[in-house]
């Protein structure tokens, strides 16, 4: 048996045992964990405070007027 097979076969042998032993891990838990520690840590409360000061300033601006009438006499 030549070496590249036997590196083949101990790679196999210990991919299936690492699926068969390692837990399974919740993808979307884990996504949801991390999502609350942000908003519940300084810089989540800071990044959300101004992405909301940035959609006021937009919900507000000029451009977003001009854009809207635009858009509207092209319909």
């Amino acid at each position: 048996m030549s070496m590249n097979r036997l590196a083949a076969w101990w790679g196999l042998a210990q991919r299936a045992c690492g699926s068969v032993f390692e837990p399974r891990i919740d993808v979307s838990a884990s996504d949801r964990e991390i999502e609350a520690l942000l908003r519940a840590s300084w810089i989540g409360s800071i990044s959300k405070s101004l992405a909301s000061r940035f959609h006021a300033a937009w919900l507000d601006s000029r451009c977003r007027s001009l854009l809207r009438s635009a858009l509207s006499a092209r319909l």
